[in-house]
């Protein structure tokens, strides 16, 4: 295994963990919202806050710290539109996090201190963010195809 190889390999892992978490928080989110339980709702929410700064923010720059790596270390240049593509949806999804979703979550939080976590500002605002979060995702899984069909 070369060098490169390792590099792709660590890239790919990161991308099936960052990807794979954030495909799994809207399936659960949305059957959560469904069921419509204070409870479990609380629990996920609580779940997020706890995951974000320990798994997602970590797992996003792993993979990206690993395709820049590979790509230097490999035949491509960064001038290549899909690695410009990568880079670009990396941005977005960042800026997504940073500017939305962090400050939503914030709300959230304010939300189930004043209105409690079974008043429908709670639950709208969850909707909300998982909207969001879905956007992002799409990008994610856009990106996905992007890096493997390597277009341009």
């Amino acid at each position: 295994m070369t060098t490169y190889d390792a590099l792709v390999a660590a890239h790919v892992v990161g991308a099936v963990g960052w990807v794979g978490s954030n495909t799994y928080i809207q399936i659960s989110g949305t059957r959560i919202i469904k069921r419509n339980k204070a409870d479990e709702l609380a629990g996920f929410t609580a779940d997020l806050d706890y995951l974000a700064p320990r798994w997602f923010i970590p797992i996003s720059l792993w993979t990206v710290i690993f395709g820049i790596a590979a790509a230097a270390d490999g035949p491509w240049k960064f001038s290549d539109p899909w690695i410009s593509a990568g880079l670009t949806m990396f941005i977005i999804s960042f800026l997504i996090g940073i500017a939305y979703l962090k400050p939503q979550t914030e709300k959230l939080i304010a939300i189930g201190e004043s209105d409690g976590i079974s008043s429908p500002p709670y639950t709208a605002k969850v909707g909300n963010i998982l909207t969001a979060s879905r956007i992002e995702l799409a990008f994610l899984w856009l990106t996905v195809l992007v890096m493997v069909v390597k277009p341009g």
